[in-house]
């Protein structure tokens, strides 16, 4: 930060006052930029999390100082350099893919943009509580009011930007969990089919056991039992292969790990729910048969 022969590149961005309240930024520490933040005012700026904490760790942002040098392609300082005081600190914005941690970003109000190129394209933020898409006449014909000339390009809702950024993320998720769902549903099918397969090679020992005194649901607690056994043994073997592929997974995940306990749990806890479903059926079945007609028929 202090080497003037390395200086940090960064992603820096010229923003208005309201910026951050119409994304609903969250203000950290500090304060947001105001309509006092002109050419006439001192130099401010407002970095994101990832900037203090990779660069002032354990110390307060607040005060700092940074200069400015390259403001990307086009722009070209006027004057001599000079300090920015840091004033706020805001959360992290993802301006990459999910999957992919939060850069360092510095934000400067585009009233002290010291290369007079701040105008030459700019990026419209309105938030709205009407239907976006009818809003966007009212903006188009709000800003030709002001200038007849000024084009206006790619007009689009957040959640039609979220929807491009996220379209080959969510394909693959709904691909991989309809063979999920179904999986599941096959694992219900051969639960059911080998508990009832088995019931029907023991037709003699259920009757046997009904006939001295055995209740129709200490049968179902003994197939359930039996059935869930069989079931668990597979989830715990099906976990340890989890384990080893999960990282395959790690592309499409994002705020959450490959390996996080409560999804393993939670996975774990629906197929044991799934067996026991499918192990109840036939256990009533199973346990509703005549002593008599179970003798008579063996």
């Amino acid at each position: 930060m202090n080497d003037p022969a390395n200086p940090v590149t960064v992603e820096a961005c010229f923003t208005s006052p309201e910026f951050f309240t119409t994304l609903r930024t969250p203000l950290e520490r500090g304060r947001f930029f105001t309509t006092h933040d002109d050419r006439h005012a001192p130099a401010v700026l407002i970095v994101n999390q990832a900037f203090a904490r990779k660069y002032w760790p354990g110390e307060d942002p607040l005060g700092k100082q940074v200069a400015v040098s390259v403001l990307g392609t086009g722009r070209r300082m006027l004057g001599t350099i000079g300090f920015r005081n840091v004033v706020g600190v805001v959360g992290n914005m993802k301006q990459e893919p999910l999957d992919v941690p939060s850069s360092p970003v510095v934000y400067l109000s585009f009233h002290q943009d010291e290369t007079n190129h701040v105008y030459a394209g700019l990026n419209l933020f309105v938030r709205t509580t009407a239907d976006p898409r009818l809003a966007s006449g009212t903006v188009r014909d709000r800003i030709h009011s002001l200038n007849p000339d000024q084009p206006l390009e790619d007009m689009r809702t957040m959640d039609e930007v979220l929807g491009a950024t996220l379209a080959r993320r969510r394909l693959s998720l709904v691909l991989m969990g309809s063979f999920a769902g179904l999986a599941l549903v096959l694992c219900a099918i051969g639960v059911y089919g080998t508990i009832a397969y088995s019931l029907s090679q023991r037709t003699r020992e259920f009757g046997i056991r009904s006939a001295v005194g055995a209740a129709r649901g200490d049968l179902v607690k003994m197939v359930m039992r039996e059935g869930l056994w069989l079931s668990g043994m597979g989830v715990i073997i099906g976990l340890g292969f989890s384990l080893v592929v999960a990282r395959a997974m790690e592309g499409l995940l994002f705020g959450i790990a490959a390996t996080d306990p409560w999804t393993f749990v939670a996975a774990a806890a629906t197929l044991m729910s799934v067996a026991a479903a499918a192990c109840f059926t036939p256990a009533w079945k199973g346990s509703s048969v005549d002593p008599a007609l179970a003798m008579r028929a063996e």
